[in-house]
């Protein structure tokens, strides 16, 4: 048995303040009570063992919807970190498509309940029923006797190819929903007939676009699920996402001199780490909260020559650029500041520069290489596949577009309607959490790839719409220092069971206001941490010269 330390919220909390959400503004402190939770780590406590005898195409299908057609049933062997379990494959026509595949993980020995698994990026990749959840310290549902879906959502190229989407707004369709949702309706159907009993609960997990796909699933079809976990949520696709790739790459390649070396990026990372690291009281190595970071990228200005130990004037704009709010002609802002926070060298040269120099046209402006349709995987960094991907190609299908005539007065109208086919920015929540559904949200501070601001965003306008203490009763958003997207990080605690923890609130409908989690190197766990739900933070409370490495020295308190 392992052990899942949870801090749960008192049913008797009193009135929480409405400051809570903005930066610079503080929230009362919430009352809490410590409990131990056992979470099985050999298997299910309760269960069923199916007839694997039943693992046949023949039988199955007869189940299955009539749009789903099954091509495989098999039974694959235990191994050292899967049980055995049935595997099955197939494929469900969606409107003038049959290309969608899925596959659905039956394990023999099954807990009664089910995990939908999703993709990351654009999806497109083989479907696995026995990979992970996308949330790092969360074992592979399957292994822990879950049955699971999972699907392509309708194309294959993989999580950095948007080169479907051209003159195929039916495929932009099934992305954004419809896939998951027609194998979330298949795997139902093949679960409730291969073990003849109902599944007890379902849920339904994903980081990034995964995260993207459980908000908009609950969105549109707010019966299929019992709990969500949402981490690093791209909900605004393609227009905010698009906005968000678009500010960093202005900010980067918009003029001669602005990339940074990987040497320049540890540079700043580094600085900005020593400048303030220490805002919470420790000096850890991870900045807490990077909002509340000031720090003066000036300083690192040359005084002489250009070296790596140095930013010259235009590297100097580029960050300011990249690190303040973008705003259009008419003073609107369309994407929020890129937090500084310290973690740079982990995750802002792949996101955002590449590794090398962009080249230098004729007319003396940088051209990145951006991909086309021909060759939808290379790109100066992964940002050029995104803002291509979602604005160019499924915003505008142009498989010709070019992301300078980006234009931020005229455009964003348009990808709006582009909005309504993939976007999940809704805070209509109440059809789903009517019957009880609860969502774990969870964000790194250091994501580079998508703003974490924006999962904040998202929390205040669901606290404006019902309320702090309504929301609390159905949500809760942990943010994690030092993370970057969806996982990793040189220290954070990027390592926690949030399905473990969804589990627990389902199971006693008593909140978490905290998630103990972990930093794991070369196998070896160097540090535990609370991950608290915002807006409380975790401070050191422990004896003087005890472990600022265990999280049983540190608390959730309301931020000062």
């Amino acid at each position: 048995m392992s052990l899942l330390t949870l801090t749960v919220e008192k049913n008797v909390v009193d009135e929480m303040s409405h400051a809570h959400a903005r930066p610079g503004v503080s929230a009362r402190r919430m009352l809490g009570v410590c409990i131990a939770v056992s979470v099985s780590a050999t298997g299910p406590a309760h269960a069923l063992t199916a007839n694997i005898a039943n693992c046949t195409v023949p039988y199955l299908q007869s189940f299955a919807p009539s749009n789903t057609h099954l091509t495989s049933a098999a039974i694959i062997n235990a191994t050292s970190t899967l049980p055995m379990y049935c595997r099955v494959d197939g494929t469900i026509d969606t409107p003038n498509s049959t290309a969608l595949t899925f596959s659905t993980g039956l394990p023999t020995v099954w807990n009664e309940k089910f995990v939908m698994l999703t993709q990351g990026g654009f999806a497109g990749n083989p479907p696995n029923p026995a990979g992970g959840s996308g949330t790092g310290g969360s074992p592979a549902p399957l292994a822990a006797g879950y049955a699971t879906g999972s699907t392509d959502t309708g194309h294959r190229g993989g999580s950095f190819d948007g080169s479907f989407s051209i003159n195929h707004p039916d495929l932009i369709i099934d992305f954004g929903h419809r896939g998951n949702k027609v194998t979330v309706d298949a795997s139902k159907a093949l679960i409730a007939g291969y073990y003849q009993s109902a599944i007890k609960r379902s849920l339904l997990v994903g980081c990034s676009n995964g995260g993207r796909s459980t908000m908009i699933h609950a969105q549109r079809y707010p019966d299929d699920f019992d709990g969500y976990v949402v981490g690093a949520p791209a909900y605004a696709w393609p227009g905010m996402l698009g906005l968000d790739f678009h500010h960093s790459n202005l900010a980067w390649f918009s003029k001669a001199g602005s990339w940074l070396s990987p040497a320049k990026v540890k540079l700043l990372s580094d600085a900005v780490l020593a400048a303030c690291d220490a805002n919470d009281g420790l000096a850890d190595a991870v900045i807490d909260d990077p909002r509340k970071c000031s720090f003066d990228v000036r300083t690192l200005q040359c005084r002489g020559a250009d070296s790596d130990s140095c930013l010259t004037l235009p590297q100097i704009a580029a960050v300011q650029l990249y690190s303040s709010d973008l705003k259009n002609s008419y003073g609107d802002t369309v994407s929020p500041r890129w937090l500084l926070n310290g973690d740079e060298v982990a995750g802002l040269t792949a996101w955002k520069l590449g590794a090398n120099p962009p080249p230098i046209a004729a007319n003396g402006r940088p051209e990145p290489l951006v991909p086309t349709i021909a060759s939808p995987n290379t790109a100066q960094a992964f940002s050029f596949f995104f803002e291509y991907g979602s604005v160019g190609w499924q915003g505008f299908n142009d498989p010709n577009w070019y992301w300078r005539n980006f234009n931020l007065d005229k455009d964003l109208n348009y990808l709006a309607q582009v909005d309504g086919m993939t976007s999940a920015l809704s805070t209509n929540l109440m059809p789903t959490v009517s019957h009880g559904a609860k969502f774990i949200f969870y964000h790194g501070w250091a994501d580079q790839a998508l703003n974490p601001l924006r999962t904040i965003m998202y929390y205040d306008d669901v606290v404006e719409r019902f309320g702090k203490q309504h929301t609390d009763s159905f949500m809760r958003v942990f943010m994690v220092p030092g993370m970057q997207h969806c996982t990793g990080g040189t220290v954070a605690t990027d390592r926690a069971d949030y399905i473990g923890a969804l589990e627990q609130w389902l199971d006693t409908g008593v909140a978490p206001t905290r998630i103990d989690a972990s930093h794991v190197q070369g196998g070896v766990t160097t540090r535990t941490r609370p991950l608290c739900a915002y807006p409380l933070v975790a401070r050191f409370t422990g004896p003087q010269g005890a472990s600022t490495n265990d999280a049983a020295n540190f608390s959730c308190v309301a931020d000062q």
